[in-house]
Order: structure tokens, then C-alpha cells, then sequence
């Protein structure tokens, strides 16, 4: 989400930027959508908190794994998700960003929950991203 949320310019304009999120500013359905899938995301963590803990844990691995070596994450995920081996540049042009962070610490989300509400997705504007995360990560220093 832009650092400044009254202009439409991203902080970066790059090719990755492009594939991953100009079809949720584009298209108010998959926006809609993506948040849905999260708030289910949301309520069966929190109907299962064991799976909560387990789920935590393994994308925090999976997050040192790909900031350990970018290359390698990378190549996994061409290998699990059967992405085309030509993309490697792209795909590894995304991770080696700076600007891009693998963390399961929630950052500068209160831009994407203030659309939220403007859309009529939330019922009120939330005051903290702890409103909407779920409560296993709450203990992060997120915003």
C-alpha cells in the first residue's frame, strides 16, 4: 500500500508490485474477495488455536528460509507450485527487493483496513490492526 494514502502511486513501481496487487486496486471484487479469504483465514485460527501456533511457527520458518537464502526459496517455490522455471528472474528480482519484507509481523495494514471500511467490508474504521489480526500474533509489534 502507498506510504502516503492520498495519491495512487505505490512506493515502488515495479513488475512485481504489478503482478501482485493491481488486480486488488484495479477490481474491487478481488479485493473484496482476498479480504474475505482473510477474515475466514481469521476465524478458522481462531476456532483452532493449536493450528494457529503451528501455523505461526511454520510461516516464520518459511520467512528465515527465504530471508537466509533467496535463491534457494525461490527455487522451491518453482519446484512446489510447477511455476514456470522461466520466471526465476522475476521471482527472485521480487524476494531480493528491499522494499519487500517476509515477516509475519503486520505492517502499515491500517491503509488496506481503512478501504475495508470504506467499502463496507468492516462495519467501522479499526483503531488497531489488532482488530483484525488474529490473536497469535498479537504479541508482535505490528501496525
Amino acid at each position: 500500500m502507498p506510504d502516503n494514502p492520498s495519491t495512487d502511486t505505490p512506493p515502488i513501481e515495479t513488475e512485481a508490485w504489478e503482478i501482485a496487487f493491481k488486480p486488488y486496486a484495479e477490481d474491487a471484487d478481488a479485493a473484496y474477495d482476498l479480504a474475505r479469504r482473510l477474515m475466514e483465514l481469521k476465524r478458522y485460527l481462531k476456532a483452532k488455536p493449536p493450528n494457529t501456533s503451528m501455523a505461526i511457527a511454520a510461516l516464520d520458518e518459511a520467512n528465515q528460509r527465504i530471508q537466509k537464502d533467496k535463491a534457494s526459496a525461490v527455487d522451491a517455490h518453482i519446484k512446489v507450485t510447477n511455476t514456470n522455471a522461466d520466471d526465476r528472474a522475476l521471482l527472485l528480482g521480487i524476494v531480493e527487493d528491499p522494499t519487500n519484507v517476509y515477516t509475519m509481523t503486520p505492517q502499515n495494514t491500517l491503509y488496506f483496513a481503512d478501504f475495508l471500511a470504506q467499502t463496507g467490508f468492516l462495519d467501522k474504521k479499526p483503531v488497531s490492526w489488532k482488530e483484525y489480526f488474529f490473536e497469535g500474533i498479537h504479541d508482535r509489534g505490528g501496525s
